[in-house]
């Protein structure tokens, strides 16, 4: 049966559902910084949340804790676990946390604490996370945007019944718990693997400068309005940045950031287009192409830099670093392992991608009634 709606101030609404202002259900306050001149005030046990710490998801720990001195001698003051945290100003403004354990917070956090028990803390959290936007852009001014606690408390937010906000919020945080399952996992992938290059590349082997076994060519200019599209991928400094109908290397072939994002390293399987801020790859011997490629990105290019305007990698510096050259064989093994940890990373971020797709389009749909949740009696 179709369910009914009502028209209010924010948009359609199921007809059960309120909307009401978040003064009207938590008396929000702002943190506060113990001064610096005490030192008693710092290194105690005692978490205290700066705003660049607030970035979606739950908090247990903090960079820095304070003493019981300063939460009794100073404006900080004490939040109960499970309280949403809204960051108020600085590069994370706007986004949304949860404290999950019992802790203070600086000024430029805002607690919105369930201290008139009428909402669930996490359905908050989720409501919240899909107004970021929104909040943001009440903001006036340029540069970073800086809330307030009075826009905050007066943002208008659509809320069910106690039971089907509860309802909404284990169908979301079930999808969020497997979203930190998967991210372990590709995080747990990526370690071995900078630990696997540490490992091998740093072999017995001979060592050779890398000039002896490469060249640096020069990619050739190619404007955006020059630009065609199809097939062919036309890299930049730091990666692709268009299209084009024809080639100008023919792949696979590796590139290296020449100006500006200097000693960035990508690979195309395919003939591409390198253009002159870049250069790419030439082999001076036999040589496994994808070891190469690692090799590289080991190499910390970036810091070849001699240019005094914009960052350029100097060529001659790079062909003077010192690297060790394993037999063919071997470096056949190598890129073979590394080629394998890169395809589970992959196929990690492939399930976090899917299901944060899932996971917004169930917050545009549970959040705003569109779609509704069986609530058990």
């Amino acid at each position: 049966m179709k369910q009914k709606l009502k028209q209010t101030e924010i948009g359609m609404i199921p007809e059960d559902w309120d909307v009401v202002n978040i003064r009207e259900v938590s008396d929000t306050y702002a943190g506060g910084t113990p001064s610096r001149a005490h030192k008693e005030y710092y290194n105690g046990n005692i978490r205290w949340v700066k705003s660049g710490e607030i970035n979606l998801g739950e908090i247990f720990e903090t960079g820095e804790k304070i003493t019981e001195t300063a939460l009794k001698n100073s404006s900080v003051k004490e939040i109960p676990e499970n309280t949403v945290l809204v960051a108020m100003y600085g590069a994370t403004a706007g986004k949304v946390g949860i404290l999950k354990v019992k802790g203070t917070a600086n000024q430029a956090v805002l607690a919105v604490p369930n201290n008139k028990n009428k909402f669930h803390y996490q359905f908050m959290y989720y409501l919240l996370s899909s107004k970021t936007n929104k909040l943001i852009n009440s903001t006036q001014g340029t540069g970073q945007p800086n809330l307030s606690k009075f826009l905050v408390d007066n943002l208008e937010l659509q809320f069910p019944q106690l039971s089907e906000q509860k309802a909404i919020s284990e169908v979301l945080y079930t999808i969020d718990k497997r979203l930190d399952i998967v991210e372990r996992e590709r995080r747990s992938i990526e370690r071995l693997k900078v630990g696997f290059m540490k490992e091998l590349f740093d072999g017995k082997w001979k060592k050779v400068k890398l000039g002896e076994i490469i060249s640096l060519e020069y990619g050739k200019g190619l404007s955006e309005k020059e630009r065609k599209g199809g097939k062919f991928a036309v890299y930049g400094s730091n990666g692709i940045i268009g299209y084009h109908t024809s080639s100008l290397v023919k792949g696979p072939g590796i590139i290296v950031g020449r100006k500006g994002s200097i000693g960035e390293v990508c690979m195309s399987e395919i003939d591409f287009w390198p253009i002159d801020t870049s250069y790419f790859v030439v082999l001076k011997q036999d040589l496994n192409l994808k070891w190469v490629y690692y090799l590289l990105t080991t190499l910390n290019l970036s810091k070849l830099n001699t240019a005094t305007g914009i960052p350029g990698l100097n060529r001659d510096l790079a062909y003077g670093q010192e690297v060790r050259l394993p037999s063919l064989k071997e470096q056949n093994r190598i890129a073979e392992i590394l080629i394998t940890l890169d395809k589970k990373i992959t196929i990690q971020s492939n399930k976090k991608f899917k299901l944060e797709r899932v996971k917004k389009s169930l917050m545009d749909d549970l959040l705003t009634g569109k779609k509704r949740v069986k609530v058990n009696d």
